[in-house]
């Protein structure tokens, strides 16, 4: 009996109210499924309850078969449902629409100023990024792989501003760079100052950098000793 599907359809009538007992099941040759729906009408009116129809395999014509009771008209005497009482039901209904607006706007609120805050951050964290040593050596790196004298000399001197802006091309080169770096220093410096036919290596130039940047940044940190004061006046 657990098997055979509900019979009665949910009941959405104003005016009445549906309460459905709990299905009792029978077992045996023949399996039976009882339910029970009592209608509490609230109110007076023409109510029209829906058709029922059930559709089952029919084992001895190996059919399908149907059976069905039509929809039913009732007519309840008494006072119909008052306007008063469908407009106090309308103001309920705006009153919690009212809330839900409310709830949503506060919401939207907090979500622009929260956006508005995370993209304040993204531009500061762009803005450092920017200042930053490591994006002025990409942009070296980068104006190196188009082999643009003038650009490279520009980004070469501002990379070194954020590295040490006590040092120049040259003594960089010296300290923490080789001979192929200066020479390739040289050259650019011929390339534009000179008017020089000498012609620059960019990517060996781009090696040389990468070669002195790693062993500047590998270099052992100063150590600042601050003198003690003496002990005894």
């Amino acid at each position: 009996a657990m098997f055979l599907p509900p019979l009665s359809p949910e009941l959405a009538l104003e005016g009445v109210s549906a309460y459905a007992d709990e299905p009792v099941g029978e077992d045996g040759d023949l399996a039976r499924r009882i339910e029970k729906v009592t209608l509490v009408f609230e109110a007076g009116g023409e109510f029209t309850l829906p058709s029922i129809e059930l559709r089952w395999w029919d084992m001895g014509a190996r059919a399908i078969a149907t059976a069905a009771v039509p929809e039913q008209s009732i007519s309840v005497s008494g006072p119909p449902i008052t306007p008063p009482e469908r407009a106090r039901r309308d103001d309920v209904d705006w009153r919690v629409l009212a809330a839900r607006l409310a709830a949503m706007l506060v919401v939207l609120f907090l979500a622009w100023h929260l956006l508005r805050r995370l993209r304040q951050r993204a531009r500061e964290i762009a803005a450092a990024q920017r200042e930053s040593e490591a994006f002025a050596f990409g942009t070296l790196l980068k104006a190196c792989k188009h082999g643009e004298a003038k650009t490279t000399s520009r980004a070469l001197a501002d990379w070194l501003k954020r590295v040490d802006g006590r040092l120049d091309a040259r003594e960089f080169a010296r300290r923490y760079g080789d001979e192929n770096l200066s020479r390739e220093l040289s050259s650019l410096s011929a390339h534009l100052y000179c008017d020089s036919d000498q012609s620059v290596s960019f990517s060996a130039l781009a090696r040389g950098l990468k070669a002195a940047r790693g062993r500047y940044q590998a270099r052992p940190a100063a150590v600042s000793v601050s003198a003690l004061p003496s002990l005894n006046p």
